[in-house]
């Protein structure tokens, strides 16, 4: 009788064992469902309310160019940036001094960075040629006129011919610059029907 009582409680003290060891085994094997933090970190908008400007994104180059009227006080400007990730420094709406470029950092959930160039570029001030009429016989007559329009720098963006002052646009040359205000592409369109030539 006692040999039985003392296998009895041999059996019952394994199945305990077993019990406990599966149910333990269950919780530290099971799987870990913490979502990963992302690392979406980006400025996706850039803008002054006062004076009214938005910015041009280069996410290739992490930079961002906005140009301001000319007379500007760029010490103080307040921007509005919209932007992924969990944080950005310096923050949106605190007044910045623009008189060099601005690095503002984009900081991830995964606490990974991206940092961002912010340049601030006065309009020009000056005043622009936009047409000049040409009398070819000197006569008093107007045989042709070119029209000037230029971009927010102040460059020359545009240069229409009416050869014949007749109102119909017989050329157009469309510039392109970079940042620094440098020249680097003139396309032509000799019948005012598409891009013909560029350089």
């Amino acid at each position: 009788m006692k040999r039985l009582l003392w296998i009895l409680t041999i059996i019952s003290m394994m199945f305990m064992i077993s019990c406990s060891g599966g149910g333990g085994g269950s919780s530290s094997g099971g799987s870990d469902d913490t979502p990963t933090p992302s690392s979406v970190k980006a400025i996706t908008a850039f803008s002054f309310t006062s004076p009214a400007a938005v910015g041009t994104i280069t996410e290739s180059t992490h930079s961002i160019a906005i140009t301001v009227p000319s007379g500007t006080n760029i010490k103080a400007l307040i921007p509005a940036i919209t932007h992924t990730g969990a944080s950005i420094n310096p923050a949106s709406g605190v007044a910045q001094d623009f008189t060099n470029p601005v690095t503002y950092t984009v900081t991830a959930a995964d606490s990974t960075i991206q940092t961002y160039a912010v340049t601030v570029i006065l309009a020009s001030s000056k005043s622009h040629l936009t047409k000049v009429e040409w009398d070819d016989g000197n006569d008093g007559t107007i045989d042709g006129v070119d029209y000037y329009t230029y971009d927010a720098n102040g460059n020359m963006a545009k240069m229409e011919l009416d050869n014949n002052n007749n109102g119909t646009i017989d050329l157009i040359y469309y510039y392109t610059y970079n940042a620094n205000g440098k020249l680097t592409k003139r396309e032509t369109d000799w019948d005012n029907n598409g891009t013909d030539v560029v350089d």
